[in-house]
């Protein structure tokens, strides 16, 4: 019998692809119940990933406003706490936008005040966003057309999807 005290067997054995033999018998270990506790954010670009000391940033990126040395420093310890502390981190930047969504929560098993998300009309909202961005995309490819005006096409389509993230930060803090 292999347990979760095999840890050097089931490392390789992950890696084997089925290779290992037949699984005849499988017990799974399941985490308690827990809820998400997710606050999304909209930071400038510089904020949401801080480059290293010293890394010169694309002036399209750099805040109207420099940023102290402390704010960096802030920014850095806050990009590596939800990096490394939260539960699920994940962050968004789209092409010609100044701003980063930073989407990280923790869980909890505490449900007191928690809501479903996304409910039935964001649910319809974002059917029809990715149904407008599909549209937007397969018309390019099918009309050939995607070579023309290739920045144009672009920037719409990146601000249909940062209005729609804009829009779910909007409906997050009512």
């Amino acid at each position: 019998m292999i347990d979760h005290t095999a840890a050097e067997f089931l490392a390789a054995a992950s890696s084997c692809f089925g290779l290992m033999g037949v699984i005849t018998h499988l017990t799974l270990a399941l985490d308690k119940m827990t809820v998400a506790v997710m606050k999304p954010r909209k930071v400038p670009v510089v904020q949401a990933i801080p480059p290293p000391p010293g890394y010169i940033v694309p002036e399209a990126l750099q805040p109207t406003v420099p940023l102290t040395p402390e704010e960096m420093a802030e920014a850095q310890a806050e990009f590596e706490r939800r990096a490394t502390g939260d539960y699920y981190a994940e962050w968004f930047w789209f092409p010609y936008s100044d701003y980063a969504w930073i989407n990280t929560w923790e869980t909890s098993t505490d449900r007191e005040g928690t809501v479903d998300y996304p409910d039935g009309f964001y649910k319809v909202l974002q059917l029809a966003s990715t149904l407008l961005l599909q549209v937007l995309q397969q018309t390019a490819a099918l009309t050939k057309t995607a070579q023309w005006f290739p920045l144009v096409r672009t920037t719409l389509i990146c601000e249909v999807t940062r209005e729609m993230c804009q829009r779910s930060l909007d409906l997050d803090e009512d």
